[in-house]
């Protein structure tokens, strides 16, 4: 599935949960309790989760990331160590 396809053909909402990998379980978490308690009328993107949109492989990343955000509801930037970036 291309970004672009990504909340086109639904209109469910799509939370963009940006975060450095040393974050992933922290986002995953976050990943789980939207999905369960909206039961799953919310999509999530999150690069580092098999279990969620995320980019493809061999793409522009950041042409991919870029286009997902602008498409999103909301934007999570999880960032928990501010040496990390």
């Amino acid at each position: 599935m291309e970004p672009s396809d990504i909340n086109s053909s639904n209109s469910k909402p799509l939370l963009f949960i940006s975060h450095k990998h040393s974050d992933s379980k922290i986002a995953d978490v976050i990943r789980t309790f939207v999905t369960m308690s909206t039961s799953g009328h919310v999509d999530v993107y999150q690069s580092s989760s098999p279990w969620a949109e995320g980019p493809q492989v061999g793409g522009n990343l950041n042409k991919q990331l870029r286009e997902t955000m602008w498409k999103s509801s909301i934007v999570i930037l999880l960032y928990t160590d501010q040496d990390q970036d």
